[in-house]
């Protein structure tokens, strides 16, 4: 990593929001207009108007990648930052991952990148489409693409050789569903969401082939956009509505109980982003007309407890895309910078 800069405020205090002038009720799930102003400030020693999509943790260090193409990151909780290269100028990173102590970074348009020396340099490795999601899985590398012309989605990196080559395509579909959104390691296998269907797409070491299973009965065409694992529950999301399993996706359940309604202007890419920590369940619904809801619960709570206690609205122009936990600090990727709250 290259530069460094300092955030003076870090430790010295955590405002809130303004609140919204209208005065609708804390507790209305439909409210337009939220009135319960979030914790989060943003961080103001960053670029204030970087678009962050993608954070990521390893050890003490949080990683925010930028839509300039720069991977920023702190090993002090957010007290100061160092900038990496350019990964390449025009792209948009899209997914980020630490292997082997390298950094690898997705892209929309120019595949995966590698860097062996912390940010200083980086080397292309082709699979020249857009990267969605990473996952570590018995020692082995694996991406997801959203290339939409193929089966083979899902890549592995061959670690001798340094390039990818297509992970098993055995019991896919051969004419649709080509997206891959989002791949988890979950039950000690890989997970997927896949296209627009009403599938779970789960694979099964002993045969080698990807089971599937339907969310629930007489769903079809559900574009599952996130998919997070923990304590044995699965959350996916689906645009305005949310399932849980807690049976490896054999049977699945809505899990909307207390959840932030949106519109049907809002069923795009990342309208409900999702995340784990700390024995909790988080959610950002991100609103069409800006700005995201944060909603919480336990995770060993029973399916159906409500997502509507410690509601809170973060006020942005465009859209948040990421949540990650660090010690006693969270940070949220959007579109209007890097935001934190201590905890």
């Amino acid at each position: 990593m290259k530069k460094k800069t300092t955030l003076f405020s870090l430790y010295i205090g955590f405002s809130a929001l303004l609140c919204l002038t209208s005065c609708h009720k804390c507790n209305d799930n439909n409210s337009p207009t939220p009135s319960i102003p979030a914790t989060y400030s943003k961080i103001l020693s960053l670029p204030i108007n970087e678009k962050f999509i993608v954070l990521e943790t390893l050890d003490n260090t949080i990683y925010a990648a930028a839509a300039s193409g720069i991977v920023y990151s702190s090993t002090n909780l957010g007290a100061t930052w160092s900038s990496s290269a350019i990964v390449k100028q025009g792209t948009v990173i899209t997914a980020l991952t630490l292997f082997n102590n390298r950094i690898y970074v997705g892209t929309e348009t120019d595949g995966i990148f590698v860097s062996d020396n912390n940010g200083t340099s980086w080397v292309n490795q082709s699979l020249n489409q857009y990267i969605s999601s990473f996952v570590v899985w018995n020692n082995n590398l694996y991406a997801s693409s959203l290339d939409g012309i193929s089966p083979g989605t899902v890549f592995v990196l061959n670690q001798s050789l340094n390039t990818w080559t297509t992970f098993s395509t055995n019991g896919l579909p051969t004419n649709h569903d080509f997206d891959v959104y989002k791949i988890v390691v979950a039950n000690n296998t890989l997970a997927a969401i896949r296209g627009v269907n009403g599938f779970f797409f789960s694979y099964n070491t002993t045969t080698g082939n990807w089971n599937t299973t339907a969310y629930l009965p007489g769903t079809p065409q559900i574009k599952m956009q996130d998919l997070i694992s923990d304590q044995g529950t699965l959350l996916a999301s689906a645009g305005k509505t949310l399932f849980n399993s807690t049976n490896f996706g054999t049977t699945w359940s809505y899990d909307t109980i207390g959840l932030k309604k949106l519109s049907n202007a809002n069923f795009t890419l990342r309208a409900r982003v999702l995340y784990a920590a700390s024995n909790k369940f988080y959610v950002l619904s991100n609103l069409p007309t800006g700005g995201a809801w944060i909603q919480q619960r336990d995770w060993a709570s029973p399916s159906g407890t409500t997502w509507a206690a410690n509601d809170e609205f973060l006020q942005l122009t465009g859209k948040a895309y990421a949540m990650r936990k660090i010690s006693n600090v969270f940070f949220i990727a959007t579109d209007d910078g890097l935001y934190y709250k201590k905890v």
